[in-house]
């Protein structure tokens, strides 16, 4: 099962910030942070357009891929670019658990976007290690004597009235 995370007021808007930041200097069209089990975080820019719900999940998907390229070639890959005719999409790695994901069109620079990407994804590492916390969720123990004794009693109380 995946791991929701789940963000306070006060830091949902410090990375509403950092990502805003980064959309003023960067010239890009949008921005995601991304987790690695594909919940969206924060979407910023210009999205109305976009189906935001597929592009997550694929993002997600990606994510899983490269990082299993990456131990194949027994690489660490931190960023990735896919380039097409209109769009452009550039991948950030932030730790192991985040990926922040540009979309820009052919009027933005991309050294910019990688310059202004690296200063955001390190202000995001801080604030995603140091203060979002995942709730644990307790394993299941299966007690099958437990239950295997409850059920018999349920029938042979049903059996005999």
């Amino acid at each position: 099962m995946a791991e929701e995370i789940l963000l306070g007021v006060e830091i949902s808007q410090k990375i509403e910030d950092i990502m805003n930041g980064f959309l003023r200097a960067s010239g890009a069209r949008c921005v995601f942070l991304v987790s690695r089990s594909g919940q969206l975080i924060s979407e910023l820019g210009f999205t109305r357009d976009l189906k935001v719900l597929s592009i997550v999940a694929l993002l997600s998907g990606i994510f899983s891929a490269t990082e299993k390229i990456a131990r194949l070639i027994k690489e660490e890959l931190s960023e990735l670019l896919l380039e097409g005719k209109e769009w452009n999409v550039y991948f950030r790695y932030i730790g192991k658990s985040y990926v922040f994901a540009t979309m820009y069109k052919d009027n933005s620079i991309l050294g910019v976007i990688k310059v202004e990407s690296k200063i955001a994804c390190k202000k995001l590492f801080e604030i995603l290690t140091e203060e979002v916390q995942i709730p644990k969720v307790e394993k299941f123990e299966e007690d099958t004597e437990g239950i295997t004794k409850l059920i018999s009693k349920f029938f042979e109380e049903t059996w005999e009235d």
